[in-house]
């Protein structure tokens, strides 16, 4: 999804962010702009947000860079508790994940504005791939 996703302008992470910060007429503030882009699109307030994913999106560079990570995370530790025979303390997942969360909004790396591919080709590879998952399961 994140690919096809790339091939369009519109749906592109580095374009919300880098408009955020050229509101900035100082470092300070473009780094402000940047983390207040951020948070509006994941967690609406602070780590303890009540809106949590209020505003979710479906940018390329969102998906990989936030919410794959995010799950990658989870699905590590149920792996790990599970291999320890372990019942997983879902309060302390949901901690690590909020930490993790607040650092992304108060990071600053760098999200492509450029688009990249083309967005049919990319569609009829991605049909082609799950078209016969897609038959299979709704039969």
């Amino acid at each position: 999804m994140d690919d096809l996703l790339s091939t369009r302008k519109d749906f592109l992470l580095g374009n919300w962010l880098e408009a955020s910060k050229s509101w900035g007429t100082n470092k300070e503030e473009r780094k402000l702009y940047e983390k207040n882009a951020r948070n509006l699109i994941t967690l609406w307030g602070d780590k303890n947000s009540r809106l949590h994913e209020y505003a979710c999106k479906q940018w390329s560079g969102l998906l990989n860079g936030f919410y794959k990570k995010r799950w990658e995370q989870f699905f590590k530790y149920i792996q790990s508790e599970m291999g320890k025979n372990k019942e997983p303390d879902l309060d302390h997942i949901e901690q690590q994940l909020k930490n993790w969360e607040w650092q992304w909004v108060n990071g600053q790396e760098f999200y492509t504005t450029i688009p990249k591919g083309d967005a049919v080709a990319k569609a009829k590879a991605l049909h082609k791939k799950y078209f016969s998952l897609i038959i299979k399961n709704g039969s």
